[in-house]
């Protein structure tokens, strides 16, 4: 299992707003979104599941991978990928030299996310993410 963790502090805003915009096709309104709570607490259960799950049943075969880490640089965290699933790198290694810096480069996202309500909740609710081996990465 190859898990990519992504700070829930960019997911549950991301998550709100894809669901915001969503809602705003089939109601109309833009600017209501009354499932923001629900989204949010529908994350945080998922992220305890998965740690449990991580800790339980994949604990031994599963690698763990920080979202930021393989969107700043991507050939070393690829290369721990195939690392991890006894591949030989060599071509993705081939494919993808100086794709990292070009697309980078090219790439600016047209999303602006509002802090998550109860920022300081969501830390505490999660302190096992943002405490823990990968925190530095998120």
């Amino acid at each position: 299992l190859i898990y990519m963790l992504r700070s829930p502090l960019k997911t549950v805003p991301s998550t709100i707003s894809l669901n915001r915009n969503i809602y705003s096709v089939f109601s109309g309104e833009l600017n209501n979104n009354p499932l923001a709570a629900r989204t949010k607490a529908t994350i945080v259960r998922w992220y305890k599941m998965a740690d449990r799950s991580m800790a339980t049943h994949w604990k031994h075969c599963s690698i763990t991978i920080p979202f930021r880490k393989i969107t700043i640089d991507p050939t070393p965290v690829l290369l721990g990928i195939y690392t991890f699933l006894k591949l030989t790198p060599e071509t993705i290694v081939k494919q993808s030299e100086g794709i990292e810096g070009q697309n980078r480069s090219k790439y600016i996202s047209q999303h602006e996310y509002q802090s998550v309500e109860g920022e300081d909740d969501l830390i505490r609710q999660l302190d096992f993410i943002f405490q823990g081996p990968y925190r530095e990465d998120l």
